[in-house]
């Protein structure tokens, strides 16, 4: 029971290595169509509605699609580095937009979403501690009824009832700690499916369409996702 509760465990510990860095969010980028450039309200309905399907000519081509992990941060905004579409409006219908590696600073990041991440990382970190305590509470009780059971066999009479009830009250203690880590593993897995819905690394990456501005700052060229309200 004891070698079978330490598989138990490792599989756990292992899940949750292997949990951690696997995040990095992939968000995707068809949220918030309303935006708002210099003071100029756009619309990016039509363009999602082609990326869902990338058919025909593509609308917006000056909006370009941005991907990248988040590197620094300044005054104007976030700084990527990005994989950006590079010849949007050439897109008849298909992927073949070439793509360039560079960095960029793009203005009015999605923070908001950055924030989320953040959240459900933290919150992932909280459930894998407490997933690991009760692994090892279960580990410890699984020991001591193993140990009870083996006196219990030995012995006879008041001592040998006396090892069986101890026997029994680390087997209930070791099925609540189960029970716990159960539901723990449900929980796991839900923020698991959200943080995998944002993002594919333990380092949040951007996904979303922004304006080429073709300006610089600082030497890099400058992207504006577009100011969103709420």
């Amino acid at each position: 029971m004891l070698r079978m509760t330490r598989m138990r465990i490792r599989a756990h510990l292992i899940c949750g290595v292997i949990l951690i860095a696997g995040f990095a969010l992939r968000a995707s980028p068809l949220q918030d169509p309303k935006r708002s450039v210099n003071s100029q309200t756009v619309d990016l309905t039509p363009l999602f509605h082609w990326w869902a399907k990338k058919e025909g000519q593509r609308p917006l081509g000056a909006w370009v699609h941005v991907t990248g992990p988040v590197v620094g941060t300044n005054a104007m905004g976030w700084t990527l580095e990005a994989s950006v579409e590079t010849s949007a409006t050439s897109a008849e219908g298909g992927n073949g937009a070439a793509k360039e590696h560079t960095r960029i600073i793009l203005k009015h990041p999605p923070a908001r979403q950055f924030a989320e991440f953040e959240r459900l990382t933290a919150q992932l970190k909280d459930l894998e501690d407490q997933l690991s305590k009760l692994s090892a509470q279960q580990a410890d009780a699984d020991k001591r009824a193993d140990s009870a059971a083996k006196h219990a066999s030995s012995r006879n009479g008041l001592r040998g009832e006396a090892y069986f009830q101890q026997e029994q009250q680390w087997n209930q203690t070791s099925s609540q700690a189960k029970d716990q880590i159960k539901d723990l593993d449900k929980q796991i897995q839900d923020v698991r499916a959200r943080l995998a819905a944002d993002s594919d690394s333990a380092k949040y990456s951007v996904d979303t369409f922004a304006l080429d501005l073709h300006q610089k700052y600082d030497g890099l060229p400058v992207y504006d996702r577009g100011f969103v309200s709420r």
